[in-house]
């Protein structure tokens, strides 16, 4: 089972593109709509969003990021259930280039310490060399400087020295129908030299995690 917009999906991920992905270094989450299913939009302001997220299923669902404020636009990543323990999520992007198959990812989960960690591997910048990366619960200056809840989760590079790529937090309003989250890009994260492919996975697991954390909300 599943909507009409994620069985069409896959089919426009194929005619996409890794160049379309555009992201400001630093955005907002925002409540879009709520109707046919769950829509956000990312951007620096509500009314200026860069890209549209949508959970046709709404919480439990697949997610789909789309390369603008519309999902007419063409989609940069899918994201459905890898299995039915949730353990893991299974990842789909457009080909590295016409005629090629998409690119296939995992999103994987597991405890750190007393907190959960999001596991991904993407191939980075222009060599190709697959990286690996972990989103951890952090308290670091980086979150801090959101703005928001002094807690939130950092994305670090495993095979570079646990540099952080990444960072997101909960606005302090948590249930605010508008804003739910602020994400900001760190370091090489922020330059572009990670490449498309990289910022596509960052944004697609921030709003998974996103997602999950709002569905054991709602389980508590």
């Amino acid at each position: 089972m599943g909507s009409s917009e994620s069985k069409q999906i896959e089919a426009r991920l194929l005619t996409s593109s890794l160049d379309k992905a555009k992201f400001n270094k630093s955005f907002n989450l925002y409540y879009e709509s709520m109707r046919y299913g769950l829509k956000f939009v990312i951007g620096q302001h509500r009314n200026e969003p860069s890209n549209i997220i949508s959970l046709p299923l709404g919480w439990y669902g697949d997610l789909i990021l789309y390369s603008g404020p519309g999902t007419d636009s063409d989609p940069l990543a899918v994201v459905k259930y890898g299995n039915r323990m949730a353990t893991f999520d299974e990842v789909r992007l457009p080909p590295k280039g016409p005629g090629q198959e998409l690119i296939k990812e995992e999103i994987r989960c597991h405890l750190n310490g007393m907190n959960f960690a999001y596991t991904f591997a993407v191939a980075v910048g222009e060599s190709g060399h697959p990286e690996r990366f972990e989103w951890r619960s952090s308290k670091t200056e980086e979150v801090r400087e959101l703005g928001e809840v002094s807690r939130g989760r950092k994305l670090v590079r495993l095979n570079h020295g646990d540099e952080v790529v990444a960072v997101w937090s909960w606005t302090r309003l948590r249930w605010t129908v508008n804003k739910g989250a602020a994400f900001s890009f760190t370091n090489s994260g922020a330059t572009g030299e990670l490449g498309n492919a990289f910022a596509i996975m960052a944004v697609t697991s921030f709003v998974r995690q996103y997602q999950k954390d709002v569905q054991a909300s709602i389980r508590a």
